[in-house]
Parts: C-alpha cells; structure tokens; sequence
C-alpha cells in the first residue's frame, strides 16, 4: 500500500468521524417516560355480559411533562363472577378450579380515546402521531402461583407516546372491556415508571398484584352489569305549567328493563329528546345548558333528569326516545303548558285602592294622608322622629 492511499484511508476515517460527531451533538433529546400522579376512572355507559363496553381511564401527568413523553398505563380484573373466566380461581370443596382465558383487545385491551388528549399519539416512540397502540395482554391459566398472584387474572398494558394535540396535564386512554358473565367486576389501575422492572407494559403486565400495590400508582374500581332498557318514563316534579317563555319545568326519566328493574344505557346507547313543536327546548337539571341527547353519564340508577321550556303560550308535547344503539322502541311521553306572563321574579299584587295618595277622606281610589310639620332642626329632627 502506497503512503498517499494511506493518508486518503486516514483522512476519510477522520471525516467520517467528524462527521458523525456532527450528527450526535445535534440529535434530539430522548422522550422521557413519565410516571403520572392520579388515576381517574369513568364507565362509558352500564356494562353488560357479552356486550362490548368500554371504560376510560384519565390520568393527571407531573409537572415537566413535554409533547413526545411518554406513559406505560395496565389494567387487572382483581374479582369477577363466578362463572367469569376474568380471574382464575382455585378450587374448592364441590367446585374445580377455573382457569381463566385470553383475553382478547376487546374483550379487555386498552385503545386510544376516541378524539381529545390521548388520541394522537400512538406507542411508535419515532413516529408516535396516528401510530397504534401496542398491547400485551395476559395468557390465562389456573397453575396455584399464578391464582395467588394475578398474573393470569384478564391484564392488559400498553405504552402512550405524546403527540401534537395531546395534553401536557391529562391524557385519557380508553380500556374496551367485554364481561363474559353477568356480577360485578373490580379493576385495577396502575401506571409504570422509570424503575428498571416497571418500565415497560411487558414488564408491569407480568407483574404480581402485591407487587403493583406496593410500588405503582394505582385506583381500583367496581363495575357491575346491568341490563337493557326496554321502557322508559316521564315524570314532572313540580308540575307541567310554566309562566312566560322563559319559565321551564324539571322532568325525571327512569329506564327500566323487561322485569320493572332500573336500568342504565349501555355504551354508544342513547336517548333524545325532541318535539314536533319548534318552540319547545330541552337543558340540563340546572338550566345551565342546552341539551337533545342523554348517554350513560346522565343516568344514575337508571334516572336522569332535565328540563323543558316553551317559548309559546299553550300546550306541547315532547318524547325521550332510544337512539344510537338503543331501540327505538324505548320512549317516554311528556308535555308542558306555557302560559302568558312573566317567569323573572314572583309579581306582587296591587291592591285596587293603591292607586293614589290624596290629603283628605278615603275613597275607592284613593288612600289620605294627613299632612304634619316638624319645628325641630334637620338634626334633631332625625334624631326625634327617624329613631322612634
């Protein structure tokens, strides 16, 4: 080898390394995974067995959070039905063990929420905007170690990578969750962190329930199944009749399923309000908004209540009808009377002879009054007569 191809081979060696130096000294910072502080949980409507439901999940991020951060977000059924295949179970004297199933992503699976914070990101940490999440989800089994564990109770984990248009503060993710048997369920929710054995869903899926309580963020909570609506009804509480287009009547709507028992909207299951009459309007318990369609948030217990106004004299009729996902079938019937006047603050009768103050004898129109002088000074005036 000549020495000038050395000193070529040198020198590119040499420019390759500058030029590599270049290229780190201006690469971007690394997203931080980021541990959030609260956990707040909210069912999307009454869950029901064989039915997909779907629970969101809201978590609050710490301070220092940027666009590009990410969290690492689990979910364990901890108690489920007996026939549930959500949790296994050992066995006991007259019932063998169960064995609990794969769950499948809509069974139990986390997924973006469906518009706002937390649906436009993805898990790809390089191109996180409108990438999908990557979830690990349980195997299932019935081996003892795993029964006193949870390990193999119904689990799914997934990473949240920021993108423009999330939240800096909060970030829902929404959990699809399906119950195979009809009770009640509890979940628990955990976040992972930086720790090395709680930095990835893969990590924290496999984890031990003890082993989540002790060292994560957590919230649990119960969810019980509830059944169709198949009826409901309108009931005024404080009468029909309004004063004034302004004035506006506060109404109850109970949902009840096939055997009389409350019952709750289940998810993408709604109910409108609507009349044939345009001057008729609906709003919210408090008259603070304007409200046409009720979604399971609404319901507590299977009731619901809102408001109804007339802006034109006489009377109206109005329906709550099912929607969405919701038969038609399901409706109430209500009706409002508007009447002319005033529906501000309550109007004090006139009496018919306080028309006027006249000196002299009391008629039918008039009311005397008998005119007196003071000889006391301004002062002593006040003093006399103001303070007697």
């Amino acid at each position: 080898m000549s020495t000038k191809t050395t000193i070529k081979r040198i020198a590119l060696v040499a420019v390759a390394a500058l030029g590599l130096g270049v290229v780190s000294s201006v690469a971007p910072a690394t997203a931080a995974e980021r541990t959030p502080s609260i956990i707040s949980v909210t069912s999307d409507g009454a869950l029901r067995a064989g039915v997909a439901g779907s629970i969101t999940a809201t978590f609050t991020l710490p301070a220092g959070y940027a666009i590009g951060d990410s969290i690492i977000v689990g979910a364990r059924v901890t108690s489920a039905p007996a026939t549930s295949f959500a949790t296994s179970k050992g066995a006991v004297p007259g019932t063998a063990a169960i064995s609990s199933s794969t769950p499948s992503a809509t069974a139990f699976g986390w997924a973006k929420a469906s518009s706002g914070s937390g649906s436009y990101g993805g898990s790809n940490n390089t191109t996180p905007a409108g990438s999908a999440l990557t979830v690990v989800n349980s195997t299932g089994g019935d081996n003892l170690p795993a029964i006193q564990s949870g390990s193999q109770n119904w689990t799914t984990a997934t990473q949240y990578v920021s993108a423009t248009g999330d939240s800096t503060a909060t970030q829902s993710l929404s959990l699809n969750f399906t119950p195979d048997a009809a009770g009640s369920y509890t979940v628990l929710f955990f976040v992972g962190s930086g720790a090395a054995g709680y930095n990835t869903s893969t990590l924290i899926a496999g984890l031990s329930t003890a082993n989540i309580a002790a060292n994560l963020t957590t919230t649990s909570s119960t969810f019980t199944t509830g059944s169709t609506p198949t009826a409901a009804t309108i009931t005024a509480l404080q009468g029909t009749t309004i004063t004034g287009a302004t004035g506006s009547a506060l109404y109850k709507l109970a949902l009840t399923d096939a055997s009389g028992a409350a019952a709750s909207l289940g998810t993408g299951e709604t109910i409108t309000l609507a009349s044939s009459t345009s001057t008729v309007s609906f709003l919210n318990a408090t008259n603070a908004s304007a409200v046409t369609t009720l979604t399971g948030s609404s319901f507590s217990g299977g009731v619901a209540y809102f408001t109804a106004r007339n802006s034109a004299t006489g009377t109206a009729t109005f329906t709550a009808t099912g929607s969405g996902l919701l038969s038609t079938a399901v409706t109430g019937t209500g009706s409002i009377t508007t009447v002319a006047g005033s529906a501000g603050a309550p109007t004090i009768a006139k009496l018919s002879t306080n028309t006027a103050l006249v000196a002299g004898t009391a008629t039918t129109t008039s009311i005397p009054y008998t005119a007196r002088t003071c000889n006391i000074s301004f002062i002593g005036c006040y003093r006399y007569c103001c303070k007697r």
